[in-house]
Formats: C-alpha cells, structure tokens, sequence
C-alpha cells in the first residue's frame, strides 16, 4: 500500500479562502492541517471553504481540528464549509457522528 502525502494548497478568492488539501491525513500530519487552517481563520473575514476531494484517508485526529476551527469561526459569526468528500472519508465522518455538523 502506497501512502500518500499530505499535500494542502490555500487559494485566496475574492468572497472565500479555499483550503485545498489531498493525500492522507492522521495523527502524525494533523498538525500542519491545524496549523495551516489556524493561519487562515486569523487570516480573513471570508468565508472558508475545506475542499477535500483528493483526500483518500482521515483518522479521527482531523475531525476534531475541523470541528474546532467551524465551532471557532461560527462564535465570531463566520463560516466554514467542508466540500467533495470521497465515500471513504465520508463514511468516517460519518461513524464518528461528525457529518451533519460539519456539512451544515
């Protein structure tokens, strides 16, 4: 099994920050997707958007650095949304009770 790296790419449009990421996120690189996504809610007033379409694997660690980012960015008012899962990820999001909170 080929593993693959985590690759995250922060592209500034003009009404939303849009956080792309791919490969495989766990507990050993959760820490640059916490660090990246804090730099970007300090970083704007705009809309954040996760797109996470090539995304093959998440382990729970990433969950509770999305929700804490969302919850964070909802008590100033703002907003976070999470776009493209695959079935995969969907699917753990799903079994940790994540995904209505997170996709709303």
């Amino acid at each position: 099994m080929t593993v693959q790296r985590l690759s995250i790419d922060v592209r500034h449009e003009t009404d939303r920050v849009v956080v792309v990421m791919g490969g495989e996120i766990d507990y050993g690189n959760v820490g640059r997707v916490r660090s990246v996504l804090v730099d970007v809610v300090r970083g704007t007033q705009s809309e954040i958007v996760v797109d996470m379409r090539d995304v093959g694997f998440v382990d729970s660690t990433v969950l509770g650095v999305l929700v804490q980012a969302k919850n964070r960015l909802q008590e100033a008012g703002r907003s976070m949304v999470i776009e493209h899962l695959s079935s995969r990820v969907r699917r753990t999001f799903e079994l940790a009770g994540a995904l209505p909170f997170l996709e709303a």
